[in-house]
């Protein structure tokens, strides 16, 4: 028996439908390297790509019961894996906008008292964050943030690749975001999510 004749998708659906752990493994089996290797094709980071993998699954199961009336899944685990991926991409892309932009109220600073105690103190707790990161991620972030380089001329100054210096950056803000969430700390927390 061949593998196609041994996958019975419409089946494996109805099974994973009415709880059956081993029928979604299968599907789990069937699907996780292509859409892992779909999924980094738009991101460009593996690590974002696992996530958005294990999220996508996590969803199938959770919907499994709807999923299992479309008797093949191809179409509909795509295209939630490209929307989800997309949603991602698009939060990404503001958390770095808002970290930009912090960064440069708190470099640019404001002449009222209260405010630059602040940006002082805001400051401060960016600083405590990122000692905590190897040196190289610090240099990165700075390079970044301080002196406005692109990630192509990050990459070109350091002799990394623009993916690499580009999943440093996202990985930087990760950080920064769960550091700061998990000290709940100050007005650059209120700052970081308006």
């Amino acid at each position: 028996m061949d593998q196609r004749s041994a996958y019975n998708e419409p089946d494996i659906l109805k099974r994973m439908a009415a709880g059956d752990q081993g029928a979604f493994a299968q599907l789990f089996d069937r699907y996780r390297t292509q859409l892992f290797q779909f999924t980094f094709e738009m991101t460009k980071s593996a690590a974002d790509a696992e996530d958005i993998v294990q999220e996508i699954f996590a969803k199938i199961w959770i919907n499994r019961e709807r999923i299992a009336t479309l008797g093949h899944a191809s179409s509909y685990i795509y295209t939630m894996t490209r929307n989800h991926t997309f949603d991602v991409l698009r939060k990404i892309a503001r958390d770095e906008a808002s970290i930009r932009r912090n960064w440069n109220n708190m470099q640019n600073g404001s002449a009222d008292g209260e405010s630059l105690l602040r940006e002082k103190e805001n400051a401060e707790i960016l600083r405590q964050a990122l000692a905590l990161v190897p040196e190289i991620k610090q240099r990165i972030f700075y390079m970044s943030r301080e002196e406005g380089l692109s990630h192509s001329q990050i990459a070109c100054e350091l002799g990394l690749s623009r993916s690499r210096i580009k999943n440093i950056i996202v990985e930087m803000h990760r950080f920064i975001r769960e550091y700061l969430s998990r000290y709940a700390v100050s007005t650059l927390l209120l700052l970081w999510y308006w």
